[in-house]
């Protein structure tokens, strides 16, 4: 589930990792959407931001649970600025539990450095074969922590008052629905 525009690559950017968010939506609109009865397993994503070329998505434990994800090295994530990072995303990173890890803006990789709100692994994922192994976890409080310190930075520099907070986004929602009535039911 995430902003209108094209299925397909709503598709190739919340799942699969390969191609730019449509957008984000409302925290409260993915909220409701998950504690609906037709929904088994849900899990928020937010992004917007990578290491060297590795998306950081910004989630809850629920996004590994998705995947089945089993733990290698170290541990969850619980706190903001705290990363988990897939198998594949450690050995490219040469990182391991303890690193210390630099984000930058935008999906691809050599946007401008967030140096100011380091990542610190605590764990390293097993192999899936899914896509979780390319990426690197964090909770979505980081995302939001980031990028409410960026806008924050624009107003003091423009000399406008910081404006008040919107309403929380994500970028989408992934949904396992209990049957697959739920996918017909559920309004879109």
């Amino acid at each position: 589930v995430g902003a209108k525009g094209s299925p397909l690559q709503l598709i190739m950017s919340a799942v699969f990792q390969i191609d730019t968010p449509t957008g984000n939506i409302p925290i409260s609109v993915a909220e409701k959407i998950a504690s609906s009865p037709l929904v088994a397993q849900s899990a928020t994503i937010s992004m917007g931001d990578a290491i060297k070329g590795k998306r950081i998505i910004g989630t809850t434990q629920a996004y590994g649970a998705m995947y089945g994800a089993k733990m290698a090295r170290g541990r969850w994530f619980n706190a903001p600025m705290e990363v988990v990072l897939g198998a594949e995303a450690a050995t490219a990173l040469k990182a391991d539990v303890g690193a210390q890890l630099i984000g930058e803006h935008g999906l691809a990789g050599g946007g401008e450095l967030h140096s100011a709100f380091p990542y610190h692994v605590v764990g390293v994922l097993a192999p899936t074969g899914a896509v979780i192994d390319r990426v690197v976890l964090t909770p979505t409080e980081s995302v939001w922590r980031l990028h409410d310190h960026e806008a924050m930075e624009r107003a003091a520099a423009s000399g406008e008052a910081a404006a008040e907070m919107p309403e929380r986004q994500v970028t989408a929602l992934l949904v396992k629905y209990k049957s697959a009535m739920g996918a017909l039911m559920l309004p879109r």
